[in-house]
């Protein structure tokens, strides 16, 4: 049972305490996730199997480029690439995953709320826009539920991962891959997720939003589904997923790692415990200063980065 609970404190950086709708310090029907963009892209909804979900795309002729962001979180955290020259290259396509920002609670929970759910959600939403061989960033959960894609046959022509160490999704892989988080470990055993609860579990892991600015992301965190965190932990511990340490030493597809030095994952476990099989330039792109989130906190360089990787691959 020690051995259980540590576990399960790992991993709330994936999957925050659950959350009664009726504790939220926010109405239930406010929009959330709606920050403007300079540039309008175009908002519609995908009725997938899982529910319908909200996606945002900027069109264009180019190559998808497909975000995915982290538990608890929303689209809108990309708002500094759709904001970015990459748009005149690329068609960039992001969503919200079911039960996060302006997409449903998934249809049937125990069917969605785990990798393999979000992971056949993926597919699906690629298959639907038939879009061929997209690129994709993974962040957090978002890279997880890529790379759990991919062990499932889904084609990618490169992958780029922030903030999601390729693991063994299991006790060992998910101490090896992350550092310790003090501070946000105690709001697992929170019944209630107040407005503190939220601010305590995005600094904890160390997303650098302006909490004040850009409260959007707090609203996302406090309107989650609930559900679609406890059935992730509930999953990870009886449910047998890809290795995904094994995946990324074995599988040719590009893939490409940006990661914050403050970020709480493990770069000596990236660095030197991967034996990566195609790893862009050979190298893991360090941040410096940066946390879990290098790409709202950095986007200049982290854009640069993302660029050169696709402008790379698509010679």
């Amino acid at each position: 049972m020690r051995a259980l609970h540590s576990f399960l404190s790992l991993l709330v950086v994936l999957s925050p305490v659950a959350l009664k709708a009726n504790d939220l310090p926010i109405p239930e029907n406010k929009p959330i996730c709606t920050r403007p963009f300079p540039l309008e892209p175009t908002t519609y909804t995908f009725s997938s199997t899982h529910g319908d979900i909200s996606v945002l795309d900027s069109g264009g002729p180019g190559k998808a480029v497909l975000f995915i962001h982290g538990n608890s979180c929303c689209k809108e955290v990309f708002t500094r690439q759709f904001e970015s020259e990459l748009t005149k290259k690329y068609r960039l396509i992001t969503f919200d995953l079911p039960g996060h920002g302006q997409s449903a609670k998934a249809i049937n929970p125990e069917k969605t709320y785990h990798y393999d759910g979000y992971s056949a959600l993926l597919i699906e939403l690629i298959q639907e826009l038939r879009l061929e061989n997209p690129y994709i960033v993974g962040w957090s959960l978002g890279g997880h539920v890529a790379l759990n894609a991919l062990a499932k046959g889904q084609a990618f022509a490169g992958i780029l991962l922030t903030g999601a160490p390729p693991i063994e999704l299991n006790y060992d892989g998910f101490k090896k891959g992350w550092l310790p988080m003090p501070g946000v470990m105690q709001l697992w055993s929170k019944e209630r997720f107040s407005l503190e609860d939220a601010e305590l579990f995005l600094n904890g892991v160390n997303c650098r939003f302006d909490l004040k600015k850009d409260s959007f992301i707090l609203e996302a965190v406090l309107k989650a589904d609930a559900r679609g965190r406890t059935l992730l932990l509930r999953s990870l511990v009886n449910n047998p997923f890809a290795n995904q340490k094994t995946l990324v030493e074995t599988d040719t597809t590009p893939l490409c790692i940006v990661q914050g030095t403050e970020d709480r994952v493990n770069l000596d476990y990236l660095k030197n415990e991967v034996k990566y099989k195609n790893l862009f330039n050979g190298k893991i792109y360090e941040i410096q200063g940066a946390g879990h989130t290098v790409f709202w906190e950095e986007p200049k360089v982290f854009n640069t980065i993302l660029e050169d990787f696709l402008g790379t691959l698509s010679k």
